[in-house]
């Protein structure tokens, strides 16, 4: 009896789990099964009207959910394995860069595989129309001809929705690539989605981050935690030092 009384009310803490349309969303209809059960043996020995097979299913089902609240945990854990010590997934130079694929301003879907051969400056900020995110978006539009004179297209990725891009390379007059990722999956993969702290608050958010890749898909060089003034130029020189571009600016 203690043990399903302290289920009910570690279920009952989290009211997402009265929502089937969020575990719907989830593609996962069995934690919301065994809390619903949960709930209903709860209400039923609370109510003193429980025999032995209700108090034998009951343990049943508490041991359903903890198995299942078990298996997250794990893969919580294994998921945590892979991150590095400010919650984001470590890229580092030489890994080949996560395929993805996404809507660009138009709605179109744009994948990254899709421009292979080429050199890719994907880069990350945080919001459309942003003081930083503005500045960033200008230079390298206006470095956009040495770029592409280099063998290198510009992509830039932030959460913003397909319609915010729209106004802000309008706004603008922008040239390059911008991508949107609401559901932060992309973000994630290239480990950019990650705890900041302002004010004394911590809160999830985009980490300015830059990804030079080669034209064989290796990651060749990462800029984190980008400050924005002269970037683009240096990702710029960074590229044509390599000496495998087509061009080198004089």
């Amino acid at each position: 009896m203690k043990q399903i009384e302290e289920n009910y009310q570690r279920i009952t803490d989290d009211k997402r789990l009265f929502d089937i349309r969020f575990w719907q969303s989830q593609g996962d209809l069995a934690i919301f099964n065994a809390v619903t059960e949960m709930i209903n043996d709860y209400l039923l020995i609370r109510g003193l009207n429980a025999n032995e097979s209700d108090l034998i299913r009951s343990k049943e089902a508490s041991g359903r959910l903890q198995d299942i609240i078990d298996v997250e945990k794990l893969k919580e854990a294994e998921k945590m394995d892979k991150l590095d010590k400010n919650g984001t997934k470590t890229l580092k130079a030489g890994d080949m860069a996560p395929d993805f694929s996404l809507e660009d301003a138009d709605g179109k879907p744009w994948r990254l595989s899709d421009t292979a051969g080429k050199w890719r400056v994907l880069y990350f900020y945080p919001r459309d129309n942003t003081s930083g995110c503005t500045t960033e978006a200008l230079d390298f539009t206006a470095l956009l001809p040495d770029f592409s004179k280099a063998g290198a297209i510009v992509i830039g990725v932030s959460a913003d929705s397909v319609a915010s891009h729209q106004k802000f390379i309008k706004k603008h007059g922008l040239e390059i690539t911008l991508l949107s990722d609401p559901e932060h999956k992309v973000l994630e993969t290239y480990g950019v989605w990650a705890k900041k702290k302002m004010a004394g608050r911590e809160y999830m958010g985009i980490v300015r981050s830059t990804f030079l890749i080669g034209p064989d898909g290796a990651i060749r060089k990462i800029w984190p935690k980008v400050s924005v003034k002269g970037h683009a130029a240096t990702v710029l020189e960074t590229l044509l030092q390599t000496g495998e571009t087509p061009f080198q600016r004089s």
